[in-house]
């Protein structure tokens, strides 16, 4: 999903790189904590940390912020559980209708962990989960709040059903196929994101949750 990174964000982001020839994916500056929170690319988290934390320590010179470093995962679950690290989760239960997500540990003692001085990995997993599944949460939002003004409402009551959802996937499918034969890249991925964007209201409309297709796929890897 896309995330608004500003000037300061990218400058960050680049001092990253140039300190330590690793990539970060987000950034976020959270004022309320003083910190800057980095989410890495897979399998970067070595390189961005660097021998005992010498690269961590010369980012906090720098920019004169505390840093904390995220591993970021494709599948949302290994997402949550790289957030909370070095707090050991036991499992992630979700409330129906995209309600509050339950994050259970597995030692008692990894408890103050994950919560952190003032709630503050709370935050981090708050925020981080939001940046990353945002048309999702906007999706079950229009679904539970319905708006005539809304396209997604309108989409997800339409008199036929799911039907019309389906009919809408479709029509998209076949828009995104001619876009691919055409090879104009432009086109396609104006029609990627439309396709992507009606399959979202189709797992909406069937109530199946993204995450569980992830999990899906990563079980499916060899």
């Amino acid at each position: 999903m896309e995330r608004n990174i500003g000037f300061k964000e990218r400058r960050y982001i680049e001092e990253l790189r140039i300190l330590t020839k690793s990539t970060a994916l987000d950034c976020v500056i959270d004022d309320r904590f003083d910190r800057v929170i980095y989410v890495i690319q897979q399998g970067d988290m070595g390189l961005a940390i660097g021998k005992k934390g010498e690269n961590i320590r010369r980012l906090q010179t720098v920019l004169g912020k505390r840093i904390e470093m995220v591993e970021y995962a494709e599948a949302p679950d290994e997402f949550v559980i790289n957030i909370f690290k070095p707090a050991e989760v036991a499992g992630i239960e979700r409330t129906p209708e995209n309600g509050p997500v339950n994050v259970l540990v597995k030692k008692k003692s990894d408890l103050g962990i994950a919560i952190g001085k003032g709630g503050c990995n709370i935050e981090k997993a708050r925020v981080l989960c939001r940046r990353f599944n945002e048309l999702w949460e906007v999706i079950c939002e229009r679904a539970h709040n319905p708006s005539e003004q809304s396209y997604t409402s309108r989409l997800l009551r339409d008199e036929k059903g799911i039907d019309r959802v389906l009919e809408k996937v479709g029509e998209e499918s076949t828009e995104f196929i001619l876009a691919v034969k055409n090879g104009v890249p432009e086109r396609t991925i104006q029609e990627a994101a439309d396709l992507l964007f009606h399959l979202l209201i189709a797992l909406r409309a069937a109530n199946i949750d993204p995450a569980d297709v992830m999990l899906e796929l990563k079980r499916r890897r060899k």
